[in-house]
């Protein structure tokens, strides 16, 4: 079997709380598994967060992705993927989406990996009836995709990365979502790290009553098997 094939995954958790004069508690829990054979790859990433402030619910989101990648040479893959997700506070009941793109490699080697994706995806997204507002229902459109991932081992115990997506409307390119995932991993032992990440989302035109920027961050563990 060559090198890299087979099974592997990533299960990471990360918790956090107050108490007191101050009241507060949130809890993440993700998944990454992923599946190669030669020149195929399927991907499975999975990802929940939930948190209350005073008592009353302040997060609640979560998202499901399936990516399946066709190695063409060492330079150049095809992507097809599929995600669905849910965000209560960005008045989002669902959005799904089906896409595809090329990924072309930078640079791949033992400290660094750059790679940069352009595709395209149609998605379909409802948002939550509240009263007052009219930008409700469900909305179907087109957007490109554009990405960039670095991939740095800064030493044998430090890992960084950092996910950019750029993702315009087709129809209007002023409508436009950005999109920014980067972490730090820290090796505590063979198959477990501690994680640190900001997740930052921006959107041009974002539904009544929500802000354009959304910026999440959280320390936790990962477990690599």
């Amino acid at each position: 079997m060559p090198a890299g094939d087979g099974f592997k995954g990533r299960f990471d958790l990360s918790i956090s709380g107050d108490s007191g004069n101050t009241e507060k508690s949130s809890a993440s829990a993700g998944t990454r598994l992923q599946w190669k054979k030669d020149q195929l790859t399927d991907l499975f990433i999975m990802n929940y967060a939930y948190g209350e402030s005073d008592n009353t619910r302040d997060t609640n989101k979560g998202f499901v992705h399936l990516r399946h990648i066709v190695q063409a040479n060492d330079i150049h893959a095809y992507e097809a993927f599929a995600q669905i997700e849910t965000n209560e506070f960005a008045r989002l009941s669902s959005r799904g989406l089906l896409g595809g793109g090329i990924r072309y490699t930078a640079r791949r080697d033992d400290d660094i990996n750059i790679y940069v994706g352009l595709g395209a995806f149609h998605a379909w997204e409802t948002l939550d009836q509240q009263p007052g507002l009219t930008d409700d229902g469900t909305e179907k459109f087109w957007r490109a995709n554009l990405y960039l991932v670095l991939d740095y081992q800064i030493n044998g115990n430090v890992r960084a990365a950092s996910t950019t997506y750029y993702q315009p409307a087709f129809e209007d390119l002023e409508d436009a979502r950005l999109l920014e995932e980067a972490g730090l991993k820290v090796k505590l032992a063979d198959d477990l790290d501690l994680k640190i990440s900001i997740e930052i989302v921006h959107d041009s035109r974002p539904p009544e009553t929500v802000k354009n920027t959304d910026v999440s961050y959280s320390t936790g563990i990962e477990y690599n098997f």
